[in-house]
């Protein structure tokens, strides 16, 4: 009978996981070409309050892989001949107690061609420990490196209504922090570490004036010289459990 004959529900720990992660990294053998390893560092959102359409809160809470667990999986893919690396799915890499212990001891013990992150909470960039973070992603990460913004909406109001994690203002500080310190050009000719913004369209509370506030304040990142690495533009998908999905 085959393993794939229903559906199960498999939500593990980390402690779980841990057994598994070393012992299933030869599975790389059968993918050819170039590989990037993206290992999961956390799981589930630190934010009390989450935004409208999010499902972290539906199917984790929050939850850190311990740095020793990162740096052994690491270890394994690295013997197998992989050197590209990122540290994605967390909600906010910022958001890890280990932080900046994991890069720097990934780039000390591995050494790879590309270490870059994922998902960046803009409130905790501004803060003195994130600024610290910051500068620790420059420092051990390779160039290309994006900290992807989940902006969602720069127009007020759908942030109030949808509990969004970032103001403008706010998103605006952590630009200009990335750019004071992850402008300059690294070995690959590309910025060592420059913000994504993600935009989502369909959220509660939208209106004709929502794109115009968008777009006045990338104009504002333009006419300043702030570098943005990449847009994203989605439209919003709803799921059941959410607070957007009773207002539809």
């Amino acid at each position: 009978m085959s393993n794939f004959s229903k559906i199960q529900d498999f939500n593990f720990s980390y402690e779980e996981i841990k057994k598994f992660a070393v012992k299933g990294a030869p599975i790389i053998k059968q993918i050819p070409d170039l590989r990037i390893i993206e290992l999961e560092t956390s799981k589930g959102c630190s934010r009390k309050i989450h935004c409208s359409f999010c499902t972290e809160s539906l199917k984790n809470k929050i939850q850190f892989r311990k740095k020793p667990d990162i740096l052994k999986e690491v270890k394994a893919f690295n013997k197998l001949g992989m050197k590209y690396f990122r540290l994605g799915k967390q909600s906010d890499y910022y958001s890890h107690p280990e932080a900046i212990d994991i890069i720097k001891d990934i780039r000390k013990q591995v050494n790879p061609n590309v270490l870059h992150i994922d998902n960046v909470n803009p409130v905790n960039v501004i803060t003195k420990k994130g600024e610290e973070i910051t500068k620790a992603i420059v420092k051990y990460c390779t160039a290309g490196n994006i900290a992807a913004f989940g902006v969602e909406s720069f127009d007020p109001e759908v942030v109030k209504q949808n509990n969004l994690n970032s103001n403008p203002e706010t998103t605006y500080k952590a630009v200009k922090i990335l750019n004071k310190y992850g402008k300059q050009r690294g070995e690959n000719g590309m910025q060592k570490f420059l913000p994504g913004i993600n935009l989502l369209f369909g959220l509660i509370g939208e209106s004709k004036t929502t794109n115009e506030h968008n777009v006045q304040w990338l104009k504002r990142f333009m006419d300043e010289g702030l570098l943005i690495r990449r847009i994203n533009i989605r439209q919003v998908d709803i799921f059941e459990g959410t607070p957007i999905y009773n207002t539809v």
